[in-house]
Parts: C-alpha cells; sequence; structure tokens
C-alpha cells in the first residue's frame, strides 16, 4: 500500500485518503474472513486475539460469520487486545531486566502449558 501511494499524486487530499484506507482495511478484513471461514469447517468455535482483534469492522465480521455458521466467537475485552509486538517491546525494555547481548541469551520453552511458572 505504501509504495502503491507514494507513486500517486493526490492521495493526500482528506476524502480520497479516507476511501483509500476503507478499501485497503475491507480487503484485509475479507481475507482474513474468508481464510477463517476454510478452517472452520467441522469446528465449533472461532477466538480472535491480538491487536487485529480489536478492529470494529472485523470484529463484525467474524460475528456475522460465526452466528452464520452457528459457532462460538470467543473476542476479548478491548483491554486485552494488545500488540505482540508491543508485549515483547515492553519485555525486551525496562520491564523484562534485559537488554543489549542480554536478550540473546534468553531460552524460551514454546510447549510450556498455561499456569507453569
Amino acid at each position: 500500500m505504501l509504495y502503491h501511494l507514494r507513486d500517486r499524486q493526490g492521495w493526500e487530499e482528506p476524502r480520497v485518503r479516507d476511501r483509500i484506507a476503507a478499501s485497503y482495511q475491507e480487503a484485509i478484513v475479507d481475507a482474513l474472513v474468508e481464510r477463517c471461514e476454510k478452517a472452520l469447517r467441522g469446528e465449533r468455535c472461532l477466538a480472535a486475539v491480538g491487536g487485529v482483534s480489536l478492529n470494529s469492522r472485523l470484529r463484525t465480521r467474524l460475528t456475522e460469520l460465526a452466528a452464520g455458521l452457528r459457532i462460538d466467537l470467543v473476542l476479548p475485552e478491548p483491554a486485552y487486545c494488545t500488540d505482540n509486538a508491543a508485549m515483547i517491546a515492553g519485555l525486551a525494555g525496562a520491564g523484562g531486566g534485559l537488554s543489549g547481548p542480554e536478550a540473546l541469551e534468553i531460552d524460551a520453552e514454546p510447549n510450556l502449558g498455561i499456569g507453569n511458572g
């Protein structure tokens, strides 16, 4: 999108910019909902999380999809719709106590269950 707009003139006009942004958002939401619909065949529940789950248009469309498929939809409260990159950056900074080369020595355990300390 950035490269497309960079080479065009007139997109800075608010009305044009707003229409482009709305169209771009709709295209992304369409793609996400279509993929969810394909993945949900035979499933009973859908959970949307992360920063993107705060998008009101996506929430509306997923709610419509879940109703149409008669499945449960789990959406976190807005306060819990944080972007994973922001959380990682926060841990890497002062909150995590590690920076620079020390941060590269952290060992991750990707298979920890919920509640394992």
